[in-house]
């Protein structure tokens, strides 16, 4: 018997996400998006747990929900004066 290692959803009720296709083993999810600043992308995020994928799809809003997810992923830079003040 083989062993499911990555799923594709549709998600037809989002207006920004298209599909998701999760990667079980390499925790990454595949976007494709509808619309916005990727419209027609297929675009890949690492380190997605399945918890934070099976949200996204079970979501009331899975654009939003996934936007979410990746702002918290997003790595925080300070600007100019922050690492000016880390010189003091």
């Amino acid at each position: 018997m083989r062993e499911v290692v990555s799923e594709k959803v549709t998600i037809p009720q989002s207006s920004l996400i298209d599909y998701l296709v999760y990667n079980y083993e390499k925790r990454e999810l595949h976007v494709k998006f509808k619309r916005g600043k990727h419209k027609g992308q297929l675009r890949m995020y690492h380190g997605f747990s399945r918890s934070e994928y099976e949200g996204v799809v079970n979501a009331e809003s899975p654009g939003r929900t996934l936007l979410k997810y990746l702002a918290q992923k997003r790595p925080k830079h300070g600007g100019f004066f922050s690492k000016l003040k880390s010189f003091f």
